[in-house]
């Protein structure tokens, strides 16, 4: 009895300290076509340091961005016009942080992420030149932009959420190890990372 009440009282306590961490929430996406590339602007309730976001790119075709001490309504529709480089777009939560996943028609060369004091978060997508120009005037010929709702995810089942919370989690774990120099959490937040990579390429091929 005495343990399940300890652990009951754990885990209102974690649940406290996310909601706590969790006060920034994602507000609305935007997605623009650029001549060199494309932005994504994530509006926020409240200003996100620089430090508390991070993004990768992954060989499967999807660029992640975490955004650490953040809430994002997973079940929520999210709507946002289609564009010549974005084709698909999911949103998790995962512990105190939300993670945006953009499918994307093409690979990224470099990006750029900055964070308003307004509570906006840009992201900067940079194409191979000859990829970018073709994408541009493939979206400048089309009459209207063509609006893509996504819908609510379907629930994961644990197998199919790991390599989502491995990627997310060695994302965060490694960031933050940076920033207090702790390389034992950088080295363990990179294999992390390297293990989520490898059976989110996994699953895309079974596909």
């Amino acid at each position: 009895m005495y343990f399940r009440c300890g652990r009951s009282i754990a885990v209102l306590l974690l649940t406290l300290v996310a909601s706590l961490q969790g006060e920034v929430v994602v507000k609305g996406i935007e997605i623009e076509q650029k001549s060199n590339g494309t932005l994504i602007t994530i509006s926020l309730s409240d200003h996100l340091p620089e430090e508390e976001v991070t993004g990768w790119f992954n060989e499967t075709g999807w660029f992640y961005i975490t955004l650490h001490g953040v809430s994002v309504d997973s079940s929520r529709t999210w709507p946002f016009s289609r564009t010549g480089t974005v084709t698909g777009f999911e949103a998790h939560q995962v512990s105190e942080s939300a993670q945006l996943n953009f499918r994307l028609k093409q690979k990224v060369e470099d990006f750029e992420i900055s964070s308003g004091e307004d509570g906006t978060v840009a992201l900067s997508l940079r194409m191979p030149l000859s990829e970018s120009v073709s994408v541009f005037k493939e979206a400048s010929e089309r009459i209207t932009s063509k609006e893509m709702t996504v819908g609510p995810l379907a629930q994961l089942t644990w197998q199919a959420s790991l390599p989502y919370n491995l990627i997310f989690l060695g994302g965060g774990l490694t960031a933050k190890g940076a920033l207090r120099s702790e390389n034992e959490s950088v080295i363990i937040g990179i294999l992390m990372m390297a293990a989520g990579w490898l059976l989110n390429s996994q699953d895309d091929g079974k596909e």
